[in-house]
């Protein structure tokens, strides 16, 4: 089996998922090679790792979409040149199109791991965002989507990590059984509790400060309520389509606690002293955040456009808002900031239900599929 992800191997994000995965089918004897542009060290033996660092250069091209395009590309390309005969292709969305198609004429059988919504209903929605914020453009490169939709219509099968991107995959057409959905998992050492809760009433969000993250609607929520001993921190790196829209939210905010460290290498840190974890994303195939916070003992505020509604239970170990709804995430806030014995309550339960989604069901779930799929 190759394995192929346009994205640095074992380092973060995407490539960590990645890593996971490789694992296990290297574990279940099934892994021939592992195709990316760096790779970090991990279990995976260095001898079947091949690497194009050549793809980094394109980071230097002026414009986020244009590098995002053709640093892509430029690994789809080569990766086509290295998908030696096999009986499985398992590669990425916007980064395979062109080695899927050569690993099918070596024989394979070709599969696409799409961490987002079905990529026109994407696109759909975060349009919709932008011309509700007035902005001009797209997020998203017309070209780009048109070739995940590409990959997605000829794979032969497609790996979701939660119901939501399933069902936009669903409502785009595409049948059940050419879609396989694997939740991610969380490393629940890592991701522990805590000592005790924090001496003041800290929201905590972790990811990219941008508009598909709904950033601006927490902090609308944040300015309107006013609470007072209360702290809102968001770490991340800000998406630059985003500065117009944060400047304009920050002069709304006068008087209100916000911090804003930007990245951190050890969020873990962050969630044992916080009291409860915010992800308002308009789209967010799964967010791998919140099981995060809530393997760290954090009940949990997602929206119905974030894959890991699926591991929220309402009102037992978080609440899941409708997206752009600003009014129902300051409700929710505002009842965990009057109710500190359910905040803690809610963590135990939140590191309870975190104990299920594990690395380890990861792999298995993978490996059972692609024995079964390559027969």
């Amino acid at each position: 089996m190759v394995y192929s992800v346009g994205v640095p191997f074992a380092a973060g994000g995407i490539g960590t998922i990645a890593s996971h995965a490789a694992e296990g089918l290297h574990r279940g004897g099934l892994l021939g090679r592992v195709l990316a542009p760096v790779a970090a060290p991990s279990t995976i033996p260095a001898h079947l790792v091949r690497t194009f660092p050549l793809s980094r250069l394109a980071g230097r091209l002026h414009g986020r979409i244009t590098s995002y395009v053709v640093k892509d590309n430029l690994f789809d390309l080569w990766a086509s040149r290295h998908v030696a005969p096999s009986d499985v292709f398992y590669g990425w969305a916007h980064h395979s199109l062109f080695s899927m198609r050569a690993a099918r004429r070596h024989g394979a059988i070709t599969m696409i791991d799409r961490g987002s919504a079905e990529p026109a209903t994407q696109k759909r929605l975060l349009d919709e965002e932008y011309g509700r914020l007035g902005l001009r453009g797209s997020p998203m490169s017309r070209w780009n989507v048109g070739k995940m939709v590409r990959e997605s219509a000829e794979a032969d099968l497609i790996a979701v990590p939660s119901r939501f991107v399933y069902q936009t995959f669903v409502d785009a057409g595409y049948p059940d059984s050419k879609l396989f959905l694997n939740p991610l998992g969380v490393d629940l050492d890592r991701f522990s509790p805590g000592p005790g809760p924090p001496p003041t009433f800290r929201v905590v969000f972790v990811g990219i400060v941008g508009i598909q993250k709904g950033v601006h609607y927490l902090l609308r929520a944040w300015n309107a309520l006013r609470l007072k001993d209360a702290e809102l921190c968001v770490i991340g790196w800000v998406d630059p389509s985003f500065r117009g829209t944060l400047k304009a939210e920050l002069a709304r905010m006068a008087g209100s606690r916000v911090v804003w460290p930007g990245p951190v290498a050890a969020p873990e840190h962050e969630y044992r002293r916080s009291s409860v974890f915010v992800l308002p994303s308009l789209q967010d195939g799964f967010g791998s955040v919140v099981i995060e916070a809530m393997a760290s003992g954090l009940p949990v505020i997602v929206t119905d456009r974030t894959g890991a509604r699926d591991c929220v239970r309402e009102g037992v170990d978080g609440f899941v808002v409708p997206a752009g709804d600003a009014d129902a995430l300051g409700e929710r806030l505002r009842y965990l900031h009057a109710h500190p014995e359910a905040i803690s309550r809610m963590g135990a339960e939140a590191r309870r239900r975190a104990q299920a989604y594990t690395w380890d069901a990861y792999r298995q779930r993978l490996v059972a599929r692609v024995r079964a799929l390559a027969g």
